[in-house]
């Protein structure tokens, strides 16, 4: 394992982990607060957990498969162009609606620090993120990962500078009417796969090996700085805490960590935003074979027209796009994962041994998220 701890390897954790630590992260204390610290706490643990098996799981399938390719090339290649469908349907409405939370919260940030009139900081959020997908500035090497290193170290800073302004708020430790309530939006902020195909292109050819280890470290990081931002929010406004966790402390904290908890926020979804949307863009070109503008004004417009159609409600919103887009796109990976195994092409550097009685748990997990965030999205 020691020989694996080289640039490559934490490039390749930081482009991970910052694709991870997005917008989902501002939700976790609220929807916490709501279903009890405990309750948050064990499904925070499960979906990490069942997220790092996905998330290998899609690293297995790249490394079987001579082709790069997202997640709807690879279901079109072992199960052809029916299924394709649903899972480009899927995948095309989770990152667009993913793109349009970043655009709202991101932009929310900004008009906060710089006293932006009304949309401006949504409109600066998207030109230059727009920008960057025009010219797929991907942040390459050391300069991405000092992005993220700046963000991770940004957010530890924050957690820890929180702890002095703890009150005696009383947050429940468990509230089983709410206990569905965090599942969409963990699933949604610990949701990195996007990224995986990035940290394979940058470890190259042949190191898939280090993939493997990128992939539980960049995938648990995430969630350990989550479990203590939350835990530093909810102790400071209780059962009060805000949908996007800053505004309800903000009465509470000095102005200079509240200044650094927007800052981080800025950096948390601008290269979420960035990361995710070059995705999009080359999984049109390269699985739909749509020209590079066009692909790019699908990217960058159809957010920004969502955002002035009036879109709104983003604990429901990031709870629905993890339960049911992330949930479609895990079964899938799940199913491809399988067939890969039987039809690859490729000999993997790394293989997992996972009996189908878990897959199929998994499997029905994610569906029965589905099936209850649909039912409770329209009640």
């Amino acid at each position: 394992m020691i020989k694996y701890f080289n640039k490559k390897f934490f490039q390749g954790v930081f482009l991970l982990a910052g694709t991870i630590i997005g917008v989902g992260m501002f939700g976790i204390p609220f929807v916490f607060s709501k279903a009890g610290f405990l309750i948050g706490t064990l499904e925070l643990i499960i979906i990490t957990a069942v997220l790092i098996v996905i998330h290998l799981a899609y690293g297995e399938i790249l490394l079987r498969t001579d082709t790069i390719h997202r997640l709807p090339g690879y279901v079109n290649i072992y199960f052809g162009k029916r299924l394709k469908f649903l899972s480009s349907l899927s995948y095309l409405v989770g990152l667009l609606g993913a793109m349009l939370v970043y655009i709202v919260i991101g932009g929310q940030f900004l008009n906060a620090l710089f006293a932006l009139p009304d949309f401006g900081g949504e409109i600066i959020f998207w030109a230059l993120g727009a920008i960057f997908i025009f010219f797929s500035i991907r942040q390459s090497g050391l300069i991405d990962t000092a992005v993220n290193v700046m963000l991770v170290g940004f957010l530890a800073y924050f957690v820890f500078g929180a702890v002095p302004y703890f009150r005696e708020t009383s947050p429940p430790l468990y509230n089983f009417d709410n206990i569905f309530l965090p599942y969409g939006v963990l699933l949604f902020a610990m949701a990195g796969a996007t990224a995986v195909p990035e940290a394979r292109a940058l470890v190259g050819k042949n190191s898939g090996s280090l993939l493997k280890f990128i992939i539980i470290f960049g995938t648990v990081i995430p969630a350990v700085l989550y479990f203590f931002f939350a835990l530093s929010v909810v102790n400071i406004s209780g059962i009060n805490t805000s949908s996007d966790a800053l505004s309800g402390i903000a009465e509470f904290l000095p102005s200079h960590l509240l200044f650094l908890g927007r800052i981080v926020g800025v950096l948390a979804t601008f290269t979420s935003f960035i990361v995710i949307g070059l995705t999009l863009k080359e999984t049109l070109y390269f699985d739909f074979g749509i020209r590079h503008w066009i692909s790019w004004a699908v990217v960058s417009f159809v957010p920004l027209a969502l955002f002035f159609s009036g879109v709104a409600g983003f604990i429901v919103i990031i709870g629905f796009l993890g339960a049911v887009t992330g949930g479609i796109d895990a079964i899938l990976t799940l199913a491809v994962f399988q067939k890969a195994k039987q039809f690859g092409r490729r000999i993997p550097e790394y293989s997992l041994s996972i009996p189908k009685s878990i897959i199929y748990i998994l499997a029905a997990m994610f569906l029965v998220g589905v099936g209850w965030e649909i039912i409770t999205f329209y009640r």
